[in-house]
């Protein structure tokens, strides 16, 4: 027992009781005094030292354990020698300067929203909202772009982030089809004795005339409602009147199953393209698809020309394949955003013919299977990536923002770096479609550096967009079925969608989307 312990006890006991007892110790050897710092372990005649024996007139009356929750710490001692033991203990006690508790992460947010944003080089490093220093130019309280990474007329972006959320371990769709504990098939494919995803009433709030209207909160299962063609062109959210079921085996059009076999949630992205099936889709909205679970979700066909199980002369029995790309940004936003069939369709077209590609059945994938184009992409890709690799402060790296000839097309962030490198090569390759799409629609597929230099884009750039999408007010929620839900935004610049966990609350995202008009 050390001792201003046994003075403090002294004292207490003095003013409790109005007593003057023995002073009373343990002698404790060195070696067991260094063990027992290290490990916080005591033996029987120690934990009684320290806790405290009431002896004298008193008797042994009882001891409390150091080693519990609440300790009280009483040692009797009036004796001079036990006071000028305990006089040097108090005076370095005095002398020492008192260190400060450190604060929590939502007190130094808090501290650095007050704040109000500040203005560094792009590359330079400033303190990070949790005390950590990030590069880049701020975006928000915890964001911010790092120096941009040029490659003819791509620009990409690290997103760094300097509070970083732990919701878990997730994978990806890709992932988990490869190792074969997951599955993306048509409604109503799956074996007997499988689960099967089952859609929910559609609950939907009337269209007002409100110039503000509140958020509109639907159901994961509207996607299968048909709406009346004047419903589809009033509301920008609402689904057209393609969103129905075709043919007579229980497949729709606008919606799959995704089976989850695994013990690992699975993270799909909106815009995720899958081929098989009775037709190509790519994926409507975020979904996060829960271990063991089964779930319907939201699907926009990309291949127009093709109702049946056989693809290139092969039967897919109803399952599908995902790809290593998201749909070009015009085609994922008709889908996500406009939720429009028609309008996806149309713009698969122009894709297609921007790339001077066909396809008798009008799929998407005559694009992003195209050999030309794939080398192109490949080539492309590995200047990219290579100065990727070399970006500071890797670890801290949650997200892309790319930019197609000097404009920013779309920014995408996740709550943390190990979600972030699971889906960093599928950002690349959709980013690099994008940029090898818009070379091919100005029909110059190779560029002069002038022609380049010309329309760069700046980490400033990225800021102003994200910082256009501020003040937007929420215009829908969607209850998915999976385990989140979506809230979409939308501004005269373009869109944004967050994916919440529904048992984690709003505070962290699993990811962030913005997309330009």
């Amino acid at each position: 027992m050390s001792a201003p312990l046994r003075s403090h006890g002294t004292q207490l006991l003095r003013r409790l009781f109005k007593i003057r007892l023995p002073c009373w110790s343990v002698e404790v050897p060195a070696w067991r005094e260094a063990t027992r710092a290290r490990t916080g372990l005591y033996t029987t005649e120690e934990r009684q030292s320290q806790a405290g024996w009431i002896g004298g007139p008193v008797g042994k009356v009882f001891l409390i354990s150091r080693l519990t929750v609440a300790t009280l710490m009483v040692t009797i001692g009036s004796t001079p020698a036990c006071k000028r033991a305990s006089a040097p203990a108090r005076a370095e006690k005095t002398q020492a300067p008192a260190k400060a508790a450190p604060d929590s992460p939502l007190t130094t947010m808090s501290r650095a929203a007050a704040a109000g944003p500040t203005s560094p080089g792009p590359t330079a490093p400033r303190p990070g909202a949790s005390g950590r220093p990030i590069p880049g130019l701020r975006m928000d309280a915890t964001h911010s772009a790092g120096a941009p990474i040029h490659a003819e007329n791509l620009t990409i972006f690290p997103i760094y982030a300097s509070v970083q959320a732990n919701l878990g371990t997730f994978t990806t769709l890709q992932s988990a089809l490869t190792a074969k504990t997951a599955e993306v098939r048509e409604v109503g494919t799956g074996r007997p004795g499988q689960p099967s995803a089952r859609p929910r009433p559609t609950v939907r709030h009337q269209r007002t005339t409100n110039p503000n209207p509140p958020a509109t909160v639907t159901t994961q299962s509207e996607s299968n409602r048909t709406v009346p063609a004047g419903e589809a062109n009033s509301n920008p959210y609402a689904v057209s009147s393609d969103n129905r079921q075709a043919g007579g085996s229980g497949a729709r059009v606008n919606q799959l199953e995704i089976v989850n076999r695994g013990d690992v949630p699975i993270v799909v992205l909106a815009g995720t393209v899958v081929k098989g099936g009775k037709q190509d889709r790519q994926i409507g909205q975020d979904f996060v698809i829960g271990p063991n679970q089964a779930v319907a979700v939201d699907a926009f066909c990309v291949e127009q020309g093709r109702w049946n199980p056989n693809r290139t002369g092969k039967a897919t029995g109803g399952r599908f394949q995902a790809v290593d790309s998201l749909a070009n940004l015009p085609v994922r936003n008709a889908g996500q955003y406009a939720a429009n069939q028609s309008l996806v369709w149309k713009k698969v077209a122009e894709v297609n013919r921007d790339n001077a590609v066909k396809a008798g059945s009008g799929t998407l994938m005559a694009t992003l299977d195209n050999a030309e184009i794939r080398k192109r992409r490949a080539a492309l890709l590995g200047r990219i990536t290579a100065q990727l690799g070399r970006v500071p402060h890797p670890r801290q790296v949650v997200g892309l923002a790319y930019a197609v000839d000097g404009r920013v097309r779309s920014v995408r962030w996740f709550f943390s770096n190990d979600l972030y490198r699971k889906f960093v090569g599928t950002l690349v390759n959709t980013a690099a479609v994008e940029a090898l799409t818009a070379q091919a629609a100005s029909r110059t597929s190779v560029r002069s550096s002038t022609a380049i230099e010309v329309n760069l884009a700046s980490a400033a750039d990225v800021r102003s967009f994200v910082q256009a999408f501020k003040k937007a007010a929420v215009r829908r929620r969607r209850v998915t079925r999976g385990l989140n839900d979506n809230v979409y935004y939308r501004s005269s610049q373009g869109y944004k969608s967050k994916a919440h966990l529904r048992n984690r609350g709003t505070d962290h995202p699993v990811s962030v989307d913005i997309s330009a008009k």
